[in-house]
């Protein structure tokens, strides 16, 4: 690796626990069904696993081929454009928005994107930078904003509730 080139995933998925992006992408409660958007060499579905064990679906979409057999994982992996398979699938659970290259792509602040992405899930986790302009989600019930130090943050939204998430307060 090159100073200043991006981690994409890690192997073992635990090999730098908090101080990349991977484990805030990884749902607060175990899931009955994940949307992946995004998934280079499944660093999150990894943690997923090892948390919350095989017993849910997880369907990833990227528009790369995979980096390695997503099948060992238990996940079933498409080759598409996320606004296509959007376009088409069914409901999750969760959905989880972790499309990157160097940067998150402009087309998922959009309100076209926002609704297509709201309409197909009970919880929703995004993740981008600090000068990302979120405007877009703004009408969405967010639980939780993390953010990590070099500027990659982290918005939690509880789109419908899900009753076994441990959320105190108001959501």
């Amino acid at each position: 690796m090159y100073p200043g080139t991006p981690i994409n995933s890690v192997s073992p998925c635990t090999e730098y626990l908090t101080f990349g992006p991977w484990v805030y992408l990884v749902p607060q409660f175990k899931p009955k069904s994940v949307l992946m958007l995004g998934y280079a060499k499944g660093t999150v579905a990894e943690l997923m696993r090892l948390l919350y064990g095989e017993d849910f679906p997880i369907t990833a979409i990227d528009i790369a081929s995979a980096e390695n057999d997503p099948a060992t994982l238990g996940v079933e992996f498409v080759c598409t454009d996320a606004r296509d398979y959007l376009d088409t699938c069914g409901n999750y659970e969760v959905i989880i928005v972790d499309l990157w290259e160097y940067d998150a792509p402009e087309f998922i602040f959009t309100e076209q994107f926002v609704q297509a992405v709201a309409s197909k899930c009970d919880y929703l986790i995004v993740h981008c930078m600090d000068y990302s302009d979120m405007s877009a989600y703004a009408h969405l019930p967010l639980v939780r904003v993390l953010g990590l130090d070099y500027g990659a943050k982290f918005y939690y939204y509880m789109i419908n509730r899900v009753a076994r998430a441990p959320f105190r307060g108001r959501v």
